[in-house]
């Protein structure tokens, strides 16, 4: 079987069908994450992956990780939208991540507006609900967290405006950004 490289991942051609072509197949996923509206587009997620052998769903998963990920960084700017922190070297080595808002197992959603580009700290810190963001792409922190070092810590960033991309349209969206809020009990 044909084996294609896409940016350092590996993937077979009967992962994604007999007409795979890795560029051309990965700039289409890319479209979708950046452009489709999250209405019907996790519900035709699911049948893409169920559609495939179970080999082929985890060497798909990947890419689609590897593409919203890209995505996401891309139209944050490879910059934090909580702290602003924004370090490339000469490595190839970036300090940000690119976070769901909404996990995409739970949601089939990895949409852009789904997507926080933050760093590895504030994105536990998101993931686990001491933080998040209001309607007004303001940033909450938790009242129960305890910051010892406040100079240094997560609670210096309450009440901070997000980071947002240049286009709107890539904004977060309100909707996942209220699940978020209600899973993790913010009133």
């Amino acid at each position: 079987m044909l084996k294609a490289n896409f940016q350092g991942i590996k993937i077979e051609e009967s992962a994604v069908g007999n007409i795979f072509n890795a560029p051309r197949y990965s700039e289409e996923i890319e479209e979708h994450i950046l452009y489709d509206p999250s209405e019907n587009y996790a519900r035709r997620v699911v049948q893409q992956i169920e559609a495939e052998t179970i080999e082929a769903r985890e060497e798909l998963l990947i890419l689609r990780s590897h593409i919203f990920r890209k995505a996401v960084l891309e139209v944050y700017g490879k910059q934090c939208a909580v702290s602003g922190l924004k370090i490339e070297s000469s490595k190839q080595t970036l300090l940000i991540d690119a976070c769901h808002i909404v996990p995409f197992s739970q949601t089939t959603d990895d949409t852009i507006r789904n997507g926080i580009a933050l760093s590895p700290t504030l994105h536990r810190a998101f993931d686990n609900g001491l933080i998040a963001i209001d309607n007004n792409y303001k940033i909450l922190v938790h009242p129960k967290l305890k910051d010892y070092n406040p100079a240094a810590g997560i609670r210096q960033y309450e009440h901070k405006t997000l980071l947002l991309p240049a286009a709107e349209k890539f904004y977060p969206s309100l909707h996942r950004l209220e699940e978020h809020r209600i899973k993790f009990g913010y009133s």
